[in-house]
């Protein structure tokens, strides 16, 4: 392992899931995602649903030499769905972990033995809702997940 491996940092875990309005899968919408580390650079992918309303994301690092510095570590990230003119927000967090499925799991610093994927089901017509994710961060958006914690 290089001493350039040892810098990359997670900025959003791999995520997938499906769209849907009034429950039928939404087939053409886009979803862009982004990631700012510690109010740094901005970093952003887009993908496309398919006909039965899934998208899927890959796993998005980068290398950062900050991540040796002293102090904590923060991803806000963002998911916005664009479908029909109107936007609608996924997703958005400021994670608190940059290791990869750090966002709903404390699994790599903790031992949990439970790893949830981030696998969203999307209703666009759902109220944006704040959710329990990892290391006490709120997840808010019209997006839910298997063993999610909605929060009052």
């Amino acid at each position: 392992m290089s001493l350039f491996d040892s810098m990359k940092v997670n900025l959003f875990s791999e995520m997938k899931g499906v769209v849907t309005l009034d429950g039928k899968p939404v087939s053409g919408a886009l979803l862009k995602r982004t990631a700012i580390p510690n109010n740094d650079k901005e970093y952003t992918d887009n993908t496309t649903t398919d006909e039965n309303g899934r998208f899927h994301f890959n796993k998005m690092e980068t290398k950062m030499f900050s991540k040796f510095l002293p102090g904590e570590s923060r991803v806000h990230q963002k998911v916005v769905i664009d479908y029909n003119g109107k936007q609608y927000i996924a997703w958005e967090t400021a994670a608190a972990s940059d290791v990869d499925k750090g966002e709903l799991n404390e699994s790599a610093d903790i031992g949990t033995s439970r790893e949830i994927e981030i696998n969203l089901k999307c209703e666009l017509t759902a109220d944006k809702t704040d959710k329990a994710g990892a290391y006490t961060t709120v997840i808010s958006g019209i997006c839910s997940w298997d063993g999610q914690k909605i929060l009052d």
